[in-house]
């Protein structure tokens, strides 16, 4: 006998590595570690994903010191018994050819390694020049939502320490004019284990399979119990479960979609609608915005609990402060909670970290409000301290951060790898490990804390980021930067906020105006499954999958495609501004007419989608 696949047809699903651990025999296995090792012969390590905001729990499997073998390690709270496909396989990334070993200095434009010694004053001289004649304030600092809690806390100590409190962890964010009124931190407004037992869910602005495969596996459980799902997003998904409605939307078509739910809900309720949002009232409800309205206000739902979540697209939409301040008044009006399904690993603990320009560790207000992620690109600064991030390719606008940084005197990267951009705009290089080379504690999207030690060294001479900013600390003469180890740092945070779990919500006022109905061909950005960090970026098998390849195609609807003269499969010239992009065509039932979805965090959008920001209406179509 022999396994094999049906004839034309092939496994591809975000879940799909599940059946290695559901093979009874061991038929089924996994492909990328296949004869590398024997079982029995490996260390076993409890690890935390670093790719979504769930924190699944994992067991990473080492052999001679190298990390072979990522398979799930079971808990009912949080992930069950699985692992998406990221998550299981995303390890492969670590083993990536541009992973930095040994520091790296640039000297009269040209790159060569030093020493420790050597690149940490280097490092400690051009954080101290940059605030040395103007201030703090030309200091801008940016944290990766990957980075461990430990990571951001110091990050921002030291920023602050040397007068800077532009500081921020949200690089994938475009709209922060209502950061006042947010809550501390980006929490779900339940915990995972309860959302399959809520009567109903309003998600607006996440795939739901894709951007946290278990948090979509928790909705289908949901469903499938009788529970009702509505989704608005960028486009209509390929779902395995029942949903009330889908809904699909530009940026424009989400504001005004959010604000119909609202009139609807208000009026199947009977209340009134919020002072800051009577601009809604202009709108009549489509048949669509009232069934996404019954999600919450049937007495189906009335009888039991029902939640409203902003996911990643929405959190990253130009218009998020009122795609927010509208989600909290549905909400409100239907009796819902209310919360956020954000992207990163750990977007909720480098929050709760302080790593905000708005808010300290813990959420504390800050005095004196720093510089937003956007704003430090806006604004270029001289110098720039980036703590795991890939700017160019993390950023909402990757082109004008290569510029901004590239403008700066000095740039010094704390980072696991070293792309081709880095070496463009970079001053130090300081090696630092990644995911299972180091210990920290992260905070999933339900608020739960969860702490690890290292599974395996970081190699060549690279080291613990936590460890290298104390001694930047030290090295710049500041005080407070005496720990000893990852823990030192947690204990610190620890005393600072206290063991208050965030609480979600959105207690702000912010004044709806409604936007024009978009017309002609415009475009919306979404991160693909496969390019959400710079980890999975790397995961050679990942790469190889059917997603990872649509990821980088230009989706589009097939009226949209014939209109333009694209057949599918055909090489699809993207312009916008004086920047274009050559993408294959992928035709795409949900999505709008008119509509173009331009995959974000890969290198052969990046300058379009910045010159698409300045010119929404400037996009052109023609085939290659």
């Amino acid at each position: 006998m022999k396994i094999g696949t049906y004839i034309a047809k092939s496994v591809a699903h975000e879940l799909s590595g599940n059946v290695i651990d559901l093979c009874p025999v061991g038929a089924l296995n996994s492909k990328p570690f296949r004869m590398r090792g024997r079982s029995w012969e490996m260390q076993q390590h409890p690890l935390v994903s670093p790719h979504d905001a769930i924190g699944s729990n994992l067991w990473a499997h080492v052999l001679r010191g190298k990390l072979l073998r990522v398979v799930p390690r079971e808990n009912e709270l949080i992930n069950e018994t699985w692992l998406s496909d990221r998550d299981r396989f995303g390890y492969e990334g670590l083993h990536a050819d541009d992973r930095l070993t040994k520091p790296m200095l640039k000297r009269d434009g040209k790159w060569s390694e030093v020493t420790w010694e050597v690149a940490l004053e280097a490092a400690a001289h051009e954080l101290k020049a940059a605030v040395a004649h103007q201030g703090g304030n030309q200091l801008a600092t940016l944290v990766a939502p990957t980075c461990t809690v430990e990571e951001a806390f110091l990050a921002q100590k030291l920023a602050r320490a040397l007068g800077s409190e532009n500081i921020d962890s949200r690089q994938g964010q475009r709209d922060f004019r209502d950061d006042a009124h947010a809550p501390q931190a980006p929490v779900l407004p339940c915990s995972l284990a309860d959302i399959e037992q809520l009567a109903g869910v309003l998600v607006i602005g996440a795939d739901l399979r894709k951007d946290a495969p278990l948090f979509g596996h928790r909705l289908r459980k949901l469903a499938l119990r009788g529970g009702a799902v509505g989704v608005i997003a960028s486009r209509q998904q390929k779902l395995e479960f029942p949903v009330a409605v889908q809904l699909a939307v530009d940026h424009a078509g989400t504001v005004l979609a959010l604000a119909e739910v609202l009139v609807a809900v208000a009026a199947a309720n009977g209340n009134p609608l919020p002072t800051h949002l009577a601009a809604a009232a202009a709108l009549k409800p489509s048949d669509a915005a009232r069934r996404l309205a019954a999600v919450l206000t049937s007495k189906e739902s009335k009888d039991g609990k029902c939640a409203v979540v902003l996911g990643p697209w929405a959190m990253a939409h130009p218009q998020f402060a009122e795609l927010r301040a509208l989600g909290a008044a549905i909400a409100e009006l239907s009796g819902a909670s209310f919360g956020y399904l954000p992207a990163g690993a750990n977007a909720v603990g480098t929050a709760l970290a302080g790593a905000l320009p708005h808010r300290g560790p813990g959420g504390a207000p800050r005095v004196n409000k720093g510089l937003d992620a956007r704003a430090m690109i806006d604004q270029p600064r001289r110098g720039y301290l980036i703590c795991g991030a890939e700017p160019e390719l993390d950023s909402a606008s990757g082109a004008a951060t290569i510029a901004a940084l590239a403008r700066a005197d000095s740039v010094v990267m704390l980072t696991p790898f070293l792309s081709e951009a880095m070496r463009a705009y970079a001053t130090v290089l300081l090696p630092v490990a990644s995911f299972g080379e180091t210990s920290g504690s992260v905070v999933n999207a339900e608020g739960r804390w969860q702490g690890f030690a290292g599974a395996t060294a970081p190699p060549g001479e690279a080291r613990p980021m936590w460890k290298v900013l104390r001694v930047l600390g030290n090295l710049c003469g500041l005080e407070g930067f005496e720990q000893q180890s990852s823990e030192d740092a947690r204990t610190e945070l620890e005393a600072l906020i206290g063991a208050r779990a965030p609480t979600a919500g959105y207690a702000g006022t912010h004044e709806l105006v409604l936007p024009s109905r978009a017309t002609g061909l415009r475009g919306v950005d979404e991160v693909p499954l496969y390019a959400a960090d710079a980890l999975v970026r790397r995961a050679a098998s990942l790469q190889r999958t059917t997603d990872a390849r649509s990821g980088r195609s230009l989706k589009l609807s097939p009226t949209t495609a014939a209109r333009h003269g694209i057949g599918a499969g055909d090489a699809v010239v993207v312009q916008a501004g004086g920047a274009e992009a050559r993408l294959p065509a992928l035709f795409d039932a949900g999505v709008l007419d008119d509509v173009v979805v331009i995959p974000r965090g890969v290198p052969e959008t990046v300058a379009l989608l910045a010159a698409l920001a300045l010119d929404p209406s400037g996009l052109r179509l023609s085939r290659a």
